[in-house]
C-alpha cells in the first residue's frame, strides 16, 4: 500500500473513490480513517526525468519525523562524493510513503558502499536512497514504520451470506444505501427510449469525477497474446473473428476515434470462454483487469438488487397446471450506452496481423461489468412500466415471473396462457428484447408465437434454465409421456405436470424446506 497525506493529495488531483483505511501498527496500535480515498498521481525524483503514475490512498497525517542529510555529514563518506549533491536535504518531513505495491520505484538498481560502518547509497527510479548510519558524534534516532492492511469484511460477509440463505423467501428487502440511491438516480435521469425500440443509459459511475489511468499499451500486449493462441487453433480463430464481426455488424460495437480526450477512457482486454453444455464460445470483456491498481469495475456501482427472489419465482411456477418458459436473447447487448460513456468500453482488434491494432468501443452493455445486471433489469422494468397500459396482464406477469432474463410462469388454463404469452412477446419486443426458447407442457399455448421462436420441447423444456438444470438425458422424449427418473419406466400422461414441476425443484436442496412460504 502507498500512502499520501490528504493535504498533498488535494493539491495534486481531484478527490477519488472513497475507500476505508485500516492500519495495524507495531504494539497493537490501530489507525482508522473513514474519510480516506484512493486516487492516481504522477511522481518523479528531483533528478529523475520520467514521471511514474501510481495508485495511492490518502491518510490524514503520516506523522513521520523530519529528516536531514547535511554536507558536513557526507564529508566523512568519501565513497559518496560523486553523488553528494543528490543526497543533501534539510529538515524535510516525508508526506508520501511508497509501499510494496509500487516496488518498481523503490527496488535497488545500483549500489555504492564504503566501509563496514559507513552508510550505503542505493539507486532507485526516484533517485538515490541513503541507508545505515555514521558512528560517533551523532546519536541515531531509530524510527521503524510498519504498515499492514487487514480486510475485516470477509468474515462479516460470510455471516451475512449464511443468514441470507437461511432466511431466503421470508426476509424483507434490505434498505437502500447511499451508493444504491446514487445508482438509481443515475438510472432515473439517463435511461431513455431511443429509435429502433431500444433504451439508452449511462454507466453507473461511483463519482462524477472518476479518472482512469492510461492502459492501452498494457492491453495491446494482451491482444498479441490472444492472437498467438488463435493462430495455433484455426477453428477457434474462425469462431473468434466471427463473434467480433457479429458485434460490429449488429451495432453492438463501433469503430472508435484514435484520439480520446475523456479522462475515463479505458481499454478492455477480451478472451473466449466456452459454455460447458453448449460447447459454444463467447467473447468476454474483462472489466476486472487492472492497471495502476485500478480496474473498470472499481469505478462502477453495482446498483441495488433488482432481482426477484428465485424462491418466490419458483413457488409461483408451481401454482398452475399450464407452464411456460422462455428467455431473453442477448439481453445485455440490447441496452445501449450513451455516447459520452462509450470510450470507457474500448477494445483493440485487427483482422490483418501486419496492420496496427484498430480501436473499437462497445455501444451496448457488456457481460462482466459491475453495473450491467442492475441496468439490464431496470431497463426491462422500465419498458414494462412504459407499456403497462397496452399490455396490463403481461406487465403484471413480468413483475413477478422473471429471474434476470429467464421467464417462468404457470397459468390456470390454456386460454389464459395463450393470451398472456402473446402479449408478453409483444411487450418485450418494444425494448428489442426477443423472448426465445419458448416451451410449455401444452404446445397449443405457443401457437401464436412464430415457429422460429419455438424450441425443441423435448430438449429445452426438460433441461430448463440455468438454475433449474438437471440431467437432460433422464427427461422424457415426448410430451404426454414421462420416464421415471429412477427406473426409466414410462408413466401415464396425467402424472406429467406434477413430475415436471417438482423434480427440478428437488435438485435444489433448499426448495424442500416448505416452511418458507413467501417470496417476492
Amino acid at each position: 500500500m502507498t500512502l499520501i497525506e490528504e493535504w498533498v493529495a488535494q493539491k495534486l488531483a481531484p478527490r477519488g473513490r472513497k475507500e476505508e483505511l485500516r492500519i495495524e501498527a507495531i504494539g497493537g496500535k490501530r489507525i482508522n480513517d473513514d474519510s480516506s480515498y484512493r486516487l492516481n498521481v504522477k511522481i518523479k525524483g528531483i533528478f529523475s526525468k520520467d514521471l511514474e503514475e501510481i495508485s495511492v490512498q490518502t491518510i490524514k497525517s503520516l506523522n513521520l519525523s523530519p529528516q536531514s542529510v547535511s554536507r558536513e555529514l557526507l564529508q566523512r563518506c568519501s565513497h559518496l562524493t560523486p553523488i553528494k549533491d543528490e543526497l543533501i536535504y534539510e529538515r524535510s518531513r516525508p508526506t508520501i510513503l511508497i509501499g510494496q505495491n509500487n516496488w518498481h520505484l523503490i527496488v535497488t538498481r545500483e549500489l555504492i558502499s564504503g566501509g563496514k560502518n559507513l552508510p550505503v547509497a542505493s539507486l532507485t527510479k526516484l533517485g538515490w536512497v541513503l541507508h545505515g548510519h555514521i558512528s560517533g558524534g551523532v546519536k541515531p534516532i531509530k524510527i521503524v514504520n510498519h504498515i499492514s492492511t487487514k480486510k475485516e469484511e470477509d468474515m462479516e460477509k460470510l455471516i451475512k451470506n449464511y443468514f441470507s440463505l437461511e432466511s431466503l423467501g421470508v426476509s424483507a428487502r434490505k434498505p437502500t444505501n447511499d451508493p444504491e440511491e446514487r445508482a438509481l438516480n443515475i438510472l432515473n435521469k439517463t435511461v431513455r427510449r431511443i429509435p429502433n425500440n431500444r433504451y439508452e443509459t449511462a454507466l453507473l459511475w461511483r463519482t462524477d469525477n472518476e479518472c482512469m489511468p492510461s492502459n492501452r499499451a498494457q492491453f495491446e500486449s494482451l491482444l498479441f497474446n490472444i492472437e498467438r493462441k488463435l493462430d495455433k487453433n484455426s477453428e477457434l480463430k474462425k469462431e473468434y473473428e466471427k463473434q467480433i464481426e457479429n458485434l460490429i455488424v449488429n451495432g453492438y460495437a463501433e469503430k472508435a476515434n484514435n484520439i480520446s480526450i475523456s479522462p475515463r477512457t479505458w481499454y478492455l482486454p477480451h478472451f473466449a470462454v466456452t459454455h460447458p453444455q453448449k460447447r459454444k464460445i463467447r467473447i468476454v470483456f474483462d472489466a476486472v483487469a487492472r492497471t495502476g491498481g485500478r480496474c473498470l469495475n472499481d469505478a462502477l456501482l453495482t446498483g441495488p438488487d433488482l432481482l426477484k427472489s428465485l424462491f418466490g419465482v419458483l413457488l409461483r411456477f408451481r401454482e398452475g397446471s399450464v407452464a411456460v418458459m422462455a428467455d431473453i436473447k442477448e439481453m445485455f447487448l440490447q441496452v445501449k450506452i450513451r455516447e459520452e460513456d462509450r470510450d470507457s468500453l474500448r477494445f483493440l482488434w485487427r483482422h490483418n496481423r501486419d496492420a496496427p491494432p484498430e480501436e473499437y468501443r462497445m455501444t451496448s452493455l457488456i457481460f462482466g461489468a459491475a453495473s450491467s445486471p442492475c441496468i439490464a433489469i431496470y431497463v426491462k422494468n422500465r419498458n414494462t412500466q412504459d407499456n403497462a397500459h397496452i399490455y396490463p396482464e403481461a406487465a403484471s406477469a413480468t413483475e413477478s415471473n422473471f429471474y434476470m432474463d429467464d421467464y417462468l410462469q404457470a397459468f390456470p388454463d390454456v386460454t389464459t396462457a395463450e393470451r398472456i404469452v402473446n402479449d408478453m412477446y409483444e411487450l418485450h419486443k418494444r425494448a428489442s428484447f426477443q423472448l426465445r426458447g419458448w416451451a410449455s407442457n401444452r404446445p397449443e399455448v405457443l401457437s401464436k408465437i412464430e415457429n422460429k421462436h419455438k424450441s425443441d420441447v423435448s430438449h429445452r423444456w426438460f433441461q430448463g434454465p440455468e438454475f433449474l438444470r438437471t440431467s437432460p438425458d433422464l427427461w422424457p422424449k415426448q410430451v404426454g409421456t414421462i420416464n421415471s427418473l429412477e427406473t426409466g419406466e414410462e408413466k401415464s400422461p396425467k402424472s406429467v405436470n406434477a413430475l415436471r414441476k417438482q423434480e427440478p425443484l428437488k435438485e435444489i436442496p433448499w426448495c424442500n424446506y416448505m416452511h418458507l412460504t413467501s417470496g417476492r
